[in-house]
């Protein structure tokens, strides 16, 4: 691959790991207010919601180290 297309694709891998930590983290925020409707504790708590940048390697430094690639 040529320097523009690495860099295209390291860009994708990025946006394509926030987009599923999105659609990961709008249905932990259903959950807990469907829980919260129904009078329940939520069942994600802060630590889970802080665990989807672990898992989703979205966290400053691993995303800064992504780009850093690209120079």
């Amino acid at each position: 691959m040529i320097p523009d297309e690495t860099n295209a694709w390291i860009r994708l891998q990025v946006e394509a790991d926030m987009l599923c930590a999105r659609i990961e983290m709008e249905a932990m925020l259903a959950e807990n207010q469907q829980r919260q409707f129904n009078g329940f504790a939520p069942a994600y708590t802060e630590d889970a919601f802080r665990k989807l940048l672990i898992d989703h390697n979205i966290e400053y430094n691993d995303v800064r180290n992504e780009f850093m690639k690209c120079y």
